[in-house]
């Protein structure tokens, strides 16, 4: 087409001239001039309008005049020689005779040609021709141009034949790799030569219409034959022109095969439609039906001859939203295809139904509805013909009424779960049991779903009372909530609980909520439920909730308003076990309290007495010669630190069990916690004649972050009972790093050569006072915490211990401990085997010798405050024979007046050692004061109370360390140390 468009455009060029003047008789005079010359004339008066007039109709020549006023001519032309639009329009400037400066000026600045005023006929129609001349031949020449590249170009078939012998004299490329013929064989050929006899006859009958007929084309089909001899079907396009003086035929062809076969499946798809289960109707541009398939009528119960001939209207509802049809015809008329769901008319009984078959409709409502109304998934598109018009529409119709029907079930059982849901987190509030339920009557109200719910009521049985209570309501009543629904007077019958709400009873009309005659008469009446409330098939009370007239009384429907009933029964009883758990819980709280006192109390109550015992043991055994005495007096003292090791894993695992126990997490040295715990352990395993032995499986972590307090009294608890359990062998401990598994961990494995542990005893292995067997508390001795206790500590460590044991052969008790940050860690090879080194912290000053006056240079003052008489004694002994100083007091009052008297007399005390439970006043309070007068000595406690919040106790009311009962006195002796080391340095 665009080949004969330019070739059209080359025969009805008619030139056009835009004339530019501010003086109208100018104009006037150029028109009269060429009148009869057949161009296209435009004229302005504005110089600056002429700009976009000259942009817009893009005219072949500008005759500008140089007399302007309003603009600068120059100007004028430099702007039109800018535009890419104006490349090939001509500029002819007009002057006056006289005025040949501006005409230089003109023709300097790209002007073509000039014409002078007053204008002479003959020069003007010279000077336009000249130029309309020049113009012909560049657009011939373009158009020249454009043909052959078309020609040549062009993947269709384009002949041009004579129209008298009909021989052609041009094929263009298309031609030949269509037809498989070279252009000189074509070029001695007719086009009747490749293509059929009927197709030729009906050609040479079009070219002789269009030589001798008025029309100028023609369109017609035929086929053509290959070289190789095989077919093809066309479409060819005809038009007559001229070439060189003679008559002569273009001839487009276009194969069409594609187009034949796209045809053939147009029939067959025609024949799907027919036999389609989808119900299919087309109409013209109108809307009128002319076809409908079997599945139409099958639909809808209209016959082809009962909707052919009308517009779909007789299938429309009511029942669609408002604007879906003008929806619909705004994408049709925009050449668009709309795709919705409806809800069409079937030809049945018409009934007044203008609501969808969802809540509040009973199954006899449904089917009705169903008998009138489909809904249908419909797709309706415009077929456009050849030329792009609309001819007519096509609408595919699903019936999908099962389908959504199903999912409004689905749906509605959604919204039940959330309705139950929301019930039930309405439930779970913090907050009383009317406010639940008050809350409970709110969400199920105004749920949108159920908008024909529109009050409601709740009412629970008060067995203390013996009445029925109205606990929650919500809506507007006109008279309040009615104590009356048929049969169940919640003000009478109902208070003494003859008549209770058992099953679900459902009224289709009441007036319960109107007074009078009158009310019940303006009014329109309603429908309700009443669903029992009960618990474990007890009734509990009963939910009044108000309706449209006709509930709905579907199964599901009836099942869910019951389950409400229910759940609201089993949060009723909840609140009521929720208030008994409360009292239970208090009472739990304050029997723990009690325990812990308690404990306390026994710690104390047994420390104080053991400090004595052993104390006075160590005395004995260092001043009594070896003997039987001796060997007494060690069995005393054995038996002394068994009760306080007792004591100490009953006050651990109390302070596990109530989550009291803390970990702290610090930068420590795993090779000197193993270091500390050999030295530790090392000379009960020498005692009993067995190898000790610390190693390591490669580079382990030179720090790691863990409780370095909590390994190391695991460590020695596991390390203590391997020692325990063996008579002869060896305990190994084998320490490596692991990388495997989700994060890397230090091991270490406890390996003994012991008595060993059956399967059966290791599954109660870990249970709290449990031993392998009764045989072996007999024989070793332990209360069976140890275990539990460091299963428990491992576990707040983030780690783990098991075991693996063979009875009569040894055991293996494996700790697996977090690391850390692995990045962080540097790995360090350590010598296995190596004997443990002496703790550094443990060291005392390499000059002490127990006499602390010859260390320090004089004799320290301390004071001490103990209320047990026994401990007084031991304590003035040990201070004694350290060469101290002493003063004793029996209560804490007495130890601040003695602190503050000493202060004011100038004979301070380096140390107080202070008691924590005394009589009058304690050591807590004792302390208080003192550091509320400004007291800054050092405090050291003394306290019986093993337990950590006892002990960090102490440090805050302002002590500045503490020793525990009993007394340990290289302990006691360390700290008079440092702490009369610190008083002195801060003195000098």
């Amino acid at each position: 087409m665009q080949f004969l468009n330019l070739l059209e455009q080359q025969r009805n060029w008619a030139p056009c001239i835009l004339y530019v003047d501010e003086n109208i008789n100018h104009f006037r005079e150029f028109e009269a001039i060429n009148a009869d010359q057949g161009y296209e004339i435009h004229f302005s008066l504005n110089a600056k309008a002429s700009l976009m007039l000259g942009l817009k109709i893009q005219p072949d020549v500008i005759i500008l005049s140089l007399d302007l006023q309003e603009a600068d001519p120059i100007e004028m032309i430099r702007f039109y020689k800018s535009q890419d639009a104006l490349s090939n329009t001509a500029i002819l400037a007009t002057s006056q005779f006289q005025e040949s400066e501006k005409i230089e000026r003109a023709l300097e600045h790209g002007v073509d040609d000039f014409l002078i005023r007053p204008y002479r006929d003959s020069l003007v129609n010279k000077r336009i021709r000249n130029t309309l001349q020049i113009i012909a031949i560049q657009k011939s020449d373009r158009i020249q141009m454009a043909l052959s590249n078309i020609l040549e170009e062009s993947l269709n078939e384009i002949y041009i034949f004579s129209a008298e012998s009909y021989r052609i004299f041009y094929a263009s490329r298309g031609a030949t790799n269509n037809l498989g013929y070279p252009v000189p064989e074509l070029q001695m050929m007719s086009p009747f030569q490749f293509m059929e006899e009927d197709s030729a006859s009906e050609i040479k009958a079009a070219v002789h219409s269009l030589l001798t007929g008025s029309d100028s084309q023609a369109f017609l089909n035929a086929e053509f034959t290959r070289k190789d001899g095989t077919n093809y079907p066309v479409e060819i396009y005809l038009q007559k022109t001229i070439v060189f003086s003679k008559p002569a035929i273009v001839a487009l062809a276009t194969d069409i095969t594609k187009l034949v076969q796209q045809r053939a499946e147009v029939e067959r798809l025609a024949r799907a439609v027919e036999s389609s289960a989808e119900a299919v109707f087309i109409t013209d541009t109108r809307g009128v039906i002319n076809y409908v398939n079997a599945a139409f009528s099958e639909l809808y119960g209209w016959s082809a001859e009962e909707a052919i001939g009308r517009t779909p209207r007789f299938i429309k509802s009511k029942l669609n939203p408002q604007g879906v049809y003008s929806e619909m015809w705004g994408q049709l008329l925009s050449g668009n295809t709309w795709q919705g769901s409806l809800i069409n008319r079937r030809k049945a009984a018409q009934r007044l139904s203008n609501s969808l078959p969802l809540l509040g409709q009973d199954t006899r409502q449904q089917q009705n509805w169903l008998d009138d109304y489909r809904w249908v998934d419909m797709t309706v598109s415009p077929i456009f013909d050849q030329r792009g018009d609309c001819i007519s529409y096509v609408a595919l119709q699903r019936d999908i009424t099962e389908k959504v029907l199903d999912e409004k079930k689905q749906a509605q059982k959604h919204i039940q779960a959330v309705i139950r849901a929301g019930v039930a987190k309405s439930l779970q509030q913090q907050s009383t049991l009317k406010v639940k339920l008050h809350e409970v009557l709110k969400r199920l109200l105004e749920v949108p779903e159920y908008k024909s719910l529109n009050r409601g009521c709740l009412y629970l049985n008060n067995d203390k009372t013996q009445k029925s209570e109205l606990i929650a309501q919500y809506g507007e009543f006109l008279t309040g909530p009615p104590t009356h629904y048929h049969g169940f007077n919640f003000a009478e019958e109902y208070a003494p609980y003859p008549v209770t709400v058992r099953l679900m009873q459902i009224v289709n009309q009441c007036h319960c909520d109107c007074a009078t005659r009158q009310e019940r008469q303006e009014n329109a009446s309603h429908g309700h439920y009443l669903i029992p409330i009960t618990h474990r098939k007890e009734p509990l009370g009963a939910l009044v909730l108000f309706s449209e007239i006709f509930p709905d009384d579907d199964p599901d429907q009836m099942l869910f308003l019951n389950s409400l009933g229910e759940l609201i029964g089993v949060a009723i009883a909840n609140d009521h076990l929720t208030q008994e758990l409360k009292s239970a819980r208090q009472e739990a709280v304050e029997a723990n309290i009690s325990k812990d006192l308690f404990l306390a109390n026994i710690s104390h109550e047994i420390r104080t007495p053991m400090t004595a015992i052993l104390g006075y043991s160590e005395i004995l055994m260092e001043q009594l010669e070896p003997g039987s005495q001796v060997k007494m007096i060690d069995t005393i003292k054995q038996n002394g630190d068994y009760l306080l090791c007792l004591i100490n894993d009953l006050l651990d695992l109390s302070k596990i069990n109530s989550q009291k126990m803390t970990v702290e997490l610090m930068c420590c040295s795993p090779a000197e916690i193993l270091n500390n715990v050999e030295i530790l352990l090392k000379v009960r395993a020498e005692k009993k004649q067995i190898e000790y032995l610390t190693e390591y499986d490669g580079a382990i972590p030179e720090y790691i972050q863990t409780d370095p307090t909590k390994l190391k009294q695991i460590l020695v608890n596991l390390i203590g009972n391997a020692i325990k359990f063996t008579d002869e062998g060896s305990v190994r401990v084998i320490s490596r790093y692991l990388t495997e598994g989700p994060s890397p961990c230090l091991e270490i494995k406890i390996v003994d050569t012991g008595v060993g542990i059956t399967d059966d005893q290791l599954k109660k292995l870990f249970q709290p006072f449990t031993q392998a067997d009764a045989s072996m508390t007999r024989r070793f001795g332990g209360t069976g915490l140890g275990l539990t206790i460091c299963k428990k500590l491992i576990e707040m460590l983030g780690g783990s211990i098991s075991v693996n044991s063979i009875s009569s052969v040894g055991s293996t008790f494996v700790l697996k401990v977090p690391v850390g940050n692995p990045e962080k860690l540097n790995l360090l090879q350590y010598d296995s085997g190596r004997q443990g080194q002496k703790e550094d912290a443990d060291d005392l000053p390499a000059d002490l010798t127990g006499n602390l006056k010859d260390h320090f240079g004089f004799s320290p003052r301390i004071l001490v405050a103990e209320d047990s008489v026994d401990n007084q004694n031991l304590i003035s002994f040990i201070l004694q024979k350290w060469q101290c100083e002493l003063k004793m007091v029996e209560n804490g009052k007495l130890a601040v007046e003695a602190a503050l008297a000493a202060e004011e007399q100038g004979t301070p005390f380096d140390i107080i050692l202070m008691d924590i439970q005394m009589p009058v006043m304690d050591g807590y309070t004792a302390t208080r004061e003192l550091r509320g007068a400004g007291y800054t000595r050092p405090i050291i406690a003394i306290t019986a109370h093993a337990m950590t919040s006892e002990l960090q106790g102490c440090l805050a009311v302002g002590c500045d360390s503490y020793t525990s009962k009993p007394i340990n006195r290289k302990q006691l002796l360390g700290l008079i140390c440092q702490y009369t080391n610190r008083k002195h340095a801060h003195t000098v």
